[in-house]
């Protein structure tokens, strides 16, 4: 009897033995299997933070040539530890592009996406609509001395960086328009604060804009605005975005760019190529002129020998500037994956 007990407890501490050694092996399968998993997890979630990461640098650090009609642009990459990532930005449409990032690491890949808008020149200048823009109930005084480019005025000279393709027939034949939208002046997304914010320039009180070099090159100045006569000199390619306080006076000379003036402007005898937005009233006195395109929120007052000459030329060239083109994402902001 002795031995049948002693055979028996032997057989069950075997058995208690081998259970134990079973469990344990799958406690280590289980174990295994989670922290393949969770290894799975962090470097998806790694890949994500990189294709992410992708995006925005794309967003930041892209310059696309503001005259072509580029449908996509390969623009950064790199690598981090065993991961290499790129992005890139694909147009939509003129104004809208998606900018994609994509991050690789062996046979794992991550896509990711995100819509953005980036300011299209020739698209700003046709959404504009007409030479001169105002507020839904301001005054106009002169309108007989707005003009299209070609009607009775002499070809004037163009932008030393030519025009956008699209832009060069001028084809925006409406004098007048008056906006019915009483909010501040905007360029599609861009506010008239970010505008300001873009400026490189800022004037006050009164001031004449000529074109400065030395030696050869072209010199930074308040009132330096470029060569709008200039082919081929120091500051023909100059084309400032130039913020100016409210109640600045242009005694004569001449510039060229962007011009934002936060309230009412006056240009007395000076000439001025490029676009004007203006929140008060515009006022061009004597022998002023200005070529290209205007958006007075307060009105205008074109007198004596002034004029305006519409030029979508111009206003392109103007809204070509590069401090205008850094993509932005479109708020609110989601997330697209492209890769499920």
């Amino acid at each position: 009897m002795t031995g049948g007990r002693t055979g028996a407890a032997l057989a069950m501490a075997v058995l208690v033995s081998l259970g134990g050694v079973l469990l344990a092996h799958a406690a280590l399968v289980l174990a295994q299997a989670e922290f393949l998993s969770t290894s799975s997890a962090v470097r998806s979630l790694r890949l994500e933070f990189l294709a992410q990461r992708a995006v925005v640098t794309v967003i930041e650090g892209t310059r696309v040539p503001a005259t072509g009609r580029e449908i996509g642009v390969d623009s950064v990459a790199g690598v981090d530890g065993a991961a290499r990532w790129r992005g890139r930005l694909r147009r939509i449409s003129p104004e809208i592009w998606l900018a994609e990032g994509e991050a690789v690491e062996g046979p794992a890949a991550r896509t990711v996406a995100l819509p953005v808008w980036r300011l299209d020149p020739v698209t700003r200048t046709q959404e504009l609509g007409a030479i001169l823009v105002t507020g839904g109930t301001a005054r106009v005084e002169g309108l007989s001395r707005v003009t299209v480019a070609g009607f009775g005025r002499a070809p004037g000279p163009t932008p030393s960086g030519g025009c956008p393709p699209a832009a060069s027939a001028d084809s925006i034949r409406t004098i007048w328009k008056a906006d019915p939208d009483s909010g501040a002046i905007a360029l599609g997304r861009l506010s008239l604060a970010s505008l300001i914010g873009r400026a490189g320039i800022g004037v006050s009180a009164v001031g004449t804009p000529a074109p400065q070099s030395r030696l050869g090159s072209c010199l930074e100045s308040s009132w330096n605005w470029g060569d709008p006569n200039g082919f081929g000199r120091p500051c023909g390619t100059r084309l400032p975005i130039v913020d100016a306080a409210p109640g600045v006076v242009l005694e004569g000379g001449t510039g060229q760019g962007l011009l934002i003036a936060r309230g009412d402007l006056t240009l007395r005898g000076s000439s001025f190529y490029g676009l004007i937005l203006v929140e008060g009233v515009l006022h061009l006195e004597g022998p002023a002129s200005v070529t290209g395109m205007v958006v007075a929120r307060g009105g205008a007052v074109v007198s004596g020998e002034a004029f305006v000459t519409g030029s979508t030329c111009w206003a392109s060239a103007a809204l070509g500037v590069p401090g205008l083109h850094q993509s932005a994402p479109i708020l609110p902001r989601r997330w697209i994956h492209l890769d499920g």
